[in-house]
């Protein structure tokens, strides 16, 4: 998570020297839009810590110490996504490795992917990747057959394992 920290204390550095069109950003300004960004980072450690589990907004606000709708601009203003799209992609990309690496049944997957049943987990791949998650397990097996990790990078490269979800 250290990775996340430092990113996006840089995204506040860089959108305030931007906003104050200057070269001289005062040790307080800085230390101000960090701390309005600090939050995130706790946020960010709490959703990959427990992206198998039900959160809601109101979870992460609670561990973050914010309101929602300060959490949910700032999120939105810092990722590029709203808190549930961040969510619901962190939860699909994890389902399509468990597909390629494992042999568990797709209700497993479901389950430990952080989807309320298999049929959550088919629709959010279909509306995401435009496959069934047994079409993408059936996908990655051929695949690899015939051409090793070809469509494993393909997805990696094509998604960033970061797959946008517009609602």
């Amino acid at each position: 998570m250290r990775t996340t920290k430092i990113a996006i204390e840089l995204s506040a550095l860089l959108k305030l020297c931007v906003q104050n069109s200057s070269d001289v950003v005062s040790k307080h300004e800085l230390k101000q839009t960090i701390a309005k960004h600090q939050f995130l980072d706790t946020a960010m450690s709490f959703i990959c810590e427990n992206e198998s589990s039900k959160i809601t907004l109101d979870d992460i606000c609670s561990v973050a110490m914010t309101s929602r709708s300060v959490f949910s601009l700032n999120f939105t203003e810092t990722t590029g996504r709203t808190f549930h799209n961040y969510l619901t992609s962190m939860r699909i990309s994890s389902a399509i490795k468990l597909l390629r690496r494992t042999k568990k049944s797709v209700s497993e997957i479901a389950k430990e992917c952080g989807f309320s049943n298999v049929g959550h987990l088919t629709k959010t791949c279909i509306k995401l990747v435009g496959d069934s998650p047994l079409a993408i397990r059936r996908t990655f097996s051929e695949l690899a057959q015939k051409n090793g990790d070809y469509l494993f990078n393909h997805y990696k490269q094509e998604y960033g394992w970061a797959i946008d979800y517009d609602g």
